[in-house]
């Protein structure tokens, strides 16, 4: 009788320990689900079978494939791409437009790269001109404006279809999102007379991010998405988010819930109002007692009037919040201009800078402005180019080496950025002996965020055209 009473226990812990082990695997699946590409984790991709529009692709898409991973040949490359844009599936059409058309940084030496290296062809934009635009673009752009033409129509036309890729993680807690507080340019602790200052695009809080990063952010857009549906709204749903909330036991968990349950509102933040007042009444106040101040708050929660002993309480203990305040000024535009991914703007206006950099093509050294326009023009119908100019006005041109800079405000995809490219006349050679061809040359020589640099140049031109 015994020894059964041992078996069966050493059974019934057999089945535990599997039954840990399987929670355990299933845990780890679930952290290798799959991710949306994004112009920001497209870079992070390091291999073409993380791709899940490439692993259901068809035999013909991964034949292809493979021979032009293989392929040394530019017409075979070309030839190969060419038919991989014409199996006109949407296998086929995400793979070569997020390698096409979302900027992919080479640097970055893997499988992905190489192959988007050897795709980003002139063929390969001809025949996505041809089969997914109509052939909206004919011949006589130059390449630069070309690639930037097509690169811009097919995401502005196919962006929704691109978006729905998806790609594998090829590891748990990637940590792609960046923190809530790395968008910050100016903090300021949240205190009682603060909180009802704050307005719509002008405040807002660190420990949020919109569109959501975190457990805490997705638990937010929940309550706000059931408090939006007033008539029929889930008020287990919200005791639930709030209390799930405490549980996080995070600063920044504990700053949400004081902030909308213990601060005194008058005039709250307009982006923020359907919060206003639930979070104290569903619950917000127990989920703080129970997780952040180990119950010191549970002989005053059944009170149904106020009592000061518990606000003291709750004062004592307050988390240390910040929110994040806009500002206009130069510094606040730099920091987030700065901010914004400019690297195919960059390449695509530094390829154009090139492009024109040989004088020779325009008579030598003394026609040196034919160029610069010409540069000018080529970048002004680039489709993300709102706005450019030269500061003509500001400098003299010296003989040589000289040089003019080229102010260029143009839209990404966090918003207007201004830059300033400078473009030196003349290269001079490392053994410093000038020869005519280093004369009769522009190079690009740098690049910076300069807000406010095609405004002050018109001031100076008194708003004349250049």
């Amino acid at each position: 009788m015994k020894s059964s009473v041992i078996n069966c226990y050493f059974k019934l812990k057999l089945i535990f320990i599997l039954f840990i082990v399987f929670l355990s695997s299933n845990s780890f699946s679930q952290t290798t689900s799959p991710r949306k590409i994004s112009d920001e984790s497209i870079n992070q991709i390091k291999q073409l079978n993380q791709f899940q529009f490439y692993l259901n692709g068809s035999k013909s898409l991964k034949e292809l494939v493979g021979k032009i991973s293989n392929a040394t040949s530019d017409k075979v490359i070309d030839s190969l791409a060419h038919q991989l844009v014409a199996l006109k599936d949407m296998n086929s059409f995400l793979l070569t437009a997020n390698l096409c058309c979302r900027f992919i940084d080479y640097s970055k030496q893997n499988e992905l790269t190489q192959f988007a290296k050897k795709i980003n062809r002139q063929a390969t934009y001809r025949a996505l001109n041809k089969y997914y635009l109509e052939n909206f673009y004919t011949a006589g752009f130059h390449p630069v404006l070309y690639h930037t033409l097509i690169y811009e129509s097919i995401r502005e036309k196919y962006k929704p279809k691109m978006d729905s890729g998806y790609y594998y993680l090829p590891q748990a807690n990637d940590n792609v999102n960046k923190k809530a507080e790395t968008d910050c340019f100016k903090k300021i602790q949240i205190n009682d007379v603060n909180i009802n200052r704050m307005e719509e695009g002008f405040y807002k809080f660190e420990f949020l991010n919109n569109p959501a990063q975190n457990r805490l952010d997705t638990l937010v857009n929940k309550i706000e998405n059931l408090v939006l549906t007033r008539r029929n709204m889930d008020t287990t749903a919200i005791k639930l988010s709030i209390d799930s909330i405490g549980q996080l036991k995070t600063q920044s968990a504990y700053c949400y819930l004081y902030t909308f349950t213990v601060r005194k509102r008058y005039a709250f933040t307009h982006d923020l109002n359907p919060m206003d007042g639930i979070i104290e009444r569903y619950g917000g106040l127990k989920a703080i007692n129970t997780y952040y101040l180990n119950g010191k708050l549970t002989s005053y929660l059944n009170k149904s009037t106020y009592d000061p002993k518990a606000e003291k309480i709750l004062k004592d203990n307050a988390p240390l919040c910040f929110y994040c305040a806009a500002d206009t000024t130069e510094a606040s535009q730099t920091y987030f201009m700065n901010k914004a991914d400019t690297r195919f703007q960059d390449e695509k206006i530094i390829e154009t800078i090139s492009y024109f950099s040989d004088l020779n093509k325009y008579g030598g050294f003394s026609n040196y402005k034919v160029a610069l326009d010409s540069i000018s023009e080529t970048i002004g119908q680039m489709p993300f180019v709102n706005e450019r100019k030269y500061n003509y006005c500001e400098e003299t041109i010296a003989k040589y080496p000289g040089y003019v800079s080229l102010g260029i405000l143009f839209t990404t995809n966090k918003g207007l950025v201004e830059k300033v490219y400078k473009i030196q006349f003349g290269e001079i050679p490392k053994d410093k002996k000038t020869t005519s061809e280093s004369y009769n040359r522009l190079k690009f020589v740098s690049s910076s965020v300069s807000p406010g640099f095609i405004k002050l140049q018109k001031k100076k031109c008194g708003d004349k055209d250049d």
